[in-house]
């Protein structure tokens, strides 16, 4: 016997290591909840398994994670406070429930309210402090036996442990919301400025991120070069629209005035702590690697992987645009400029790596402005 619950010790805080694994893993609330529902449901050797949200304004459960036994989820979505559902049993009590077999509790419906069929489960409620944050179920052992009063405690346990992560990853999307708004009202008052800054920045966009796919850029980093792309010369609303446009090459003291827009884009973007990396990657963007760009003279070494690749992207592009001042050029001159400033002017691994997407054709459908709106603006306007 005490072996059995020596064992049986030792099996509890192993799984429970594996959900503090699971909820530490990611702020990403999807995915902190599906690596949750994974090691909750092989603990309780369950076939499925889920976690409804509660909207306390709507009244509703939000679906938010859910697993069947093969690890497919493809039920989303929102559902009314059924009466006899146990998750509304549980949202309203705030109690777990066991249920060893539905068949003997005519009070709960058998099927679910998610379309399966229930026969054994346990319910329990996601709490922090005195808010419910919304209910985890597990339903159906794999080998068709009933769930018993200690596994009724496990998940107890389970959901006491996860709801504080919960509870971050939801403040964290909801900040994220607030953060996307105001990117979206920074590209509207970009827009509103210069629409062919717009269009600029949207094939740069694609651009820089094809080549941070290429190079196995992580996500997180990514994210930054994305938002960098798109605001890179936010600082130009900063700038007379006069030397913006003017179709004669710029005077010596009107290309100093210029060259100030990645340090206007800087300081309009630095009180936004969500923006931190963003700013100073679009502070770096007009830098070189043998340390003679603007505005800070900062050699190659020292910067920012995303700005050496928004530094190619936007130096092809512009390579390629019309400007009021001189022509395109094709894509040949382009590139051979791009390749004539390696290691002068752009990272030279990261020149070659671009080069290769042009000529295996990963531009090939930005052929003109008027051709293109693409998902990445799209996302953010």
């Amino acid at each position: 016997m005490e072996k059995l619950h020596r064992f049986k010790t030792e099996q509890r805080l192993s799984a429970l290591h594996k959900v503090a694994m699971a909820t530490n893993s990611t702020m990403e609330l999807d995915r902190l909840l599906y690596n949750l529902l994974e090691v909750t449901m092989k603990t309780l050797d369950s076939q499925i398994g889920y976690v409804l949200l509660y909207d306390h304004g709507q009244k509703k459960f939000q679906v938010r994670a859910h697993l069947d036994h093969s690890g497919k989820s493809a039920i989303r979505g929102e559902f009314p406070l059924l009466p006899k559902s146990v998750s509304t049993w549980v949202l309203n009590t705030r109690k777990p429930v066991l249920i060893r077999n539905i068949e003997y509790t005519p009070q709960f419906t058998k099927q679910s309210m998610l379309g399966h069929e229930q026969k054994s489960l346990i319910c329990v409620p996601l709490t922090l402090r005195d808010e419910i944050i919304g209910t985890m179920s597990v339903v159906n052992r794999t080998d068709e036996a009933v769930y018993t009063s200690d596994d009724m405690d496990m998940l107890t346990t389970i959901a006491s442990q996860a709801s504080f992560a919960i509870k971050n990853a939801k403040l964290h999307e909801e900040q994220q919301k607030v953060c996307m708004n105001i990117v979206n009202a920074l590209v509207s008052i970009m827009d509103a400025s210069d629409s062919n800054t717009r269009v600029h920045s949207e094939r740069v966009s694609i651009y820089s991120l094809e080549l941070a796919k290429k190079i196995n850029l992580p996500p997180n980093r990514i994210e930054i070069l994305e938002r960098a792309a798109i605001l890179h010369d936010i600082g130009k609303i900063g700038i007379d629209e006069y030397l913006l446009n003017k179709d004669k090459r710029l005077s010596q003291e009107e290309t100093y005035s210029l060259r100030k827009h990645p340090l206007i884009g800087m300081k309009i973007l630095e009180s936004l702590d969500f923006l931190r990396d963003v700013s100073i990657c679009i502070g770096q963007h007009h830098e070189r690697v043998d340390g003679q760009g603007y505005p800070f003279g900062i050699p190659g070494e020292t910067l920012l992987v995303e700005s050496r690749i928004l530094a190619i992207a936007d130096a092809f592009d512009a390579m390629t645009s019309d400007r009021p001042y001189r022509r395109a050029l094709s894509r040949d001159e382009a590139m051979r400029e791009l390749m004539d400033n390696a290691g002068k002017q752009h990272d030279s691994d990261l020149v070659n790596h671009f080069v290769e997407l042009v000529e295996g054709g990963a531009f090939d459908a930005l052929i003109s402005d008027s051709d293109i709106v693409s998902e990445t603006y799209r996302n953010f306007a």
